[in-house]
């Protein structure tokens, strides 16, 4: 009996990652870890491709500050002065997580969201930003938005 209680409330066996920490996964299988999107970034990607790849595997952007007004959830986004930062995957930011001066005690989230998010907001007074401060950075020019708009469209 006791051998089939442990087997219930056993926890799946944790995955060690790159950057040392330890993943739980309800299935026990490893995370994928892949990043498509990066890897286009790397191997400098056609325009169609990193468009296919966005619309494919969306963005995340990291929010702070969570709070409720009213029925809705707000937050602020991280970026800087004249730059909007998104993330091809949770590790891409959670690395740019780590390059943030630490001033006092603040929690992120990161928020993975589909292309349309890319389609849907107005970025023209300010420089869209892929992966900043790190090895994939990228900037996603207003031909990539046009190709990922096209490439919907089909």
């Amino acid at each position: 009996m006791f051998e089939a209680l442990k087997r219930l409330f056993r926890k799946p066996p944790g995955h060690r990652m790159p950057d040392g920490s330890i993943v739980f996964t309800p299935d026990g299988k490893p995370p994928d870890t892949s990043d498509p999107v990066a890897e286009a970034v790397a191997r400098a990607a056609t325009a169609a491709e990193f468009a296919r790849l966005l619309r494919e595997h969306g963005v995340h952007v990291i929010g702070k500050n969570f709070h409720k007004e009213g029925d809705e959830s707000v937050f602020d986004f991280v970026d800087a002065p004249g730059e909007f930062y998104v993330f091809s995957s949770q590790d891409r930011a959670a690395e740019f997580v780590q390059t943030v001066p630490v001033a006092g005690v603040t929690s992120y989230s990161v928020l993975g969201l589909n292309a349309d998010f890319l389609l849907t907001n107005d970025f023209s007074d300010r420089r869209l930003v892929l992966n900043p401060k790190g090895r994939f950075e990228r900037e996603v020019t207003r031909e990539d938005l046009e190709e990922l708009r096209e490439g919907g469209a089909s």
